[in-house]
């Protein structure tokens, strides 16, 4: 008989078993995540960006260091990051940025989280290893211009939307000048310009054998037709580091900085820039809403202003603008003078005017001149804009 109990209270707890199986896999999997020992990497160009790569690495000291440690030196406003890194806390998700030397900071708090040296290295070799994935290389134009023939045909990824087509390499001796294939890669092309052909300049992958290079590229169709039946009425240009416009020979700041940014080197290229070229670059980021590139020379906080400029055109063939006749000339009604105001600085601070359409924060459009007020900590550092004044 006690047998017989027995035995019925084992069927009796079995059967109260099955039912919390559900509930206690749940429960497993919370404290595993409390517990789970994954980190995970996203690297994008922008924040915007929709294109991403991904990595998970297991790491319990990393892990460990970054749950106990306490928040370190404030972080330099300079800090540029395009890497986060994040894992799971108390069941909740904890992200931070990482920078591409293995920087971890709290971009809420300003502050850099301290890791130990062996820690970081490690930390420092996985954020390489991705970023290497996401990027192109950068390769000067005197470099590439051999590697790729005419009428050789590669593809085209853009570093935002992560959009592909492929494209014909037609001309071109001082940058190339391209074809999308056909008209589904034409119309693919045309997306990433939000259906509208522009000017405007994008970082994308080039992509050819077995390599994959940092590039731009505007989206105006110009010039030459050498595929009819492709629904693009002319080429479209692609420049390097280094390439120049057919034009005027000139090496367009627009062009390049989007070079470096295909190849995730957005701070190596703004650190040598004077502060007139970080105006001009300031100008380019804002009209484009670029926020990688203004977080690169901008002091946070700072409002943005929308620019009402138009791309310029960068083509031998672009649409020359019609001479005013003499007639015209003799009608033009007199303007006013305006004093010239230069940019001043000296070492450590400047102030360059920017002239330009614009909207200002409240979207009031107007037309006038913007100060620049940049610093830099040493004549070593890079300049970073910290004011704004109308």
């Amino acid at each position: 008989m006690k047998k017989f109990h027995k035995m019925l209270a084992a069927i009796t707890i079995l059967g109260m078993l099955s039912f919390l199986v559900p509930n206690m896999t749940l429960a497993a999997q919370v404290i595993q995540s409390r517990s789970d020992p994954t980190i995970y990497l996203i690297v994008k160009s922008s924040p915007d960006a929709n294109f991403t790569t991904q990595t998970q690495f297991r790491s319990a000291n990393l892990l460990k260091e970054l749950k106990q440690t306490a928040s370190g030196p404030i972080a330099p406003l300079t800090l540029i990051a395009d890497t986060v890194i994040h894992f799971h806390h108390q069941n909740q998700i904890i992200e931070y940025d990482v920078t591409s030397n293995g920087i971890v900071f709290d971009r809420t708090k300003h502050q850099i989280l301290p890791l130990s040296k062996k820690t970081a290295d490690q930390l420092q070799a996985e954020v390489q290893k991705i970023r290497n994935q996401h990027y192109g290389e950068l390769i000067s134009w005197d470099d590439l211009r051999t590697q790729i023939p005419k009428f050789a045909k590669f593809s085209i990824t853009d570093l935002e939307t992560g959009l592909t087509y492929q494209v014909q390499r037609r001309a071109g001796s001082s940058h190339i000048d391209a074809q999308p294939l056909t008209s589904k890669d034409s119309n693919t092309m045309k997306k990433i310009y939000n259906d509208k052909w522009s000017w405007d300049r994008r970082a994308v992958l080039i992509q050819y054998k077995d390599h994959s290079w940092a590039g731009s590229i505007n989206g105006m169709p110009h010039g030459g037709d050498g595929i009819p039946s492709n629904d693009f009425k002319g080429h479209f240009c692609i420049h390097f580091k280094g390439s120049r416009t057919h034009k005027n020979n000139h090496l367009d700041l627009a062009h390049q900085v989007m070079n470096y940014k295909a190849a995730g080197k957005l701070e190596e290229f703004v650190q040598n820039l004077t502060p007139e070229q970080i105006a001009e670059l300031w100008k380019f980021a804002s009209n484009k809403q670029d926020q990688a590139i203004l977080k690169a020379i901008t002091w946070l906080g700072n409002p943005v202003y929308e620019l009402d400029e138009r791309p310029d055109s960068d083509a031998a063939s672009a649409p020359k603008r019609a001479k005013k006749t003499k007639k015209q000339k003799r009608n033009k009604p007199k303007q006013k003078s305006t004093p010239i105001i230069r940019a001043t600085h000296s070492n450590l601070i400047a102030l360059v005017p920017v002239t330009s359409n614009y909207t200002l924060p409240n979207h009031k459009h107007v037309r006038g001149t913007i100060y620049l007020r940049m610093v830099r900590t040493s004549p070593m550092d890079r300049w970073v804009i910290y004011q704004i004044e109308k």
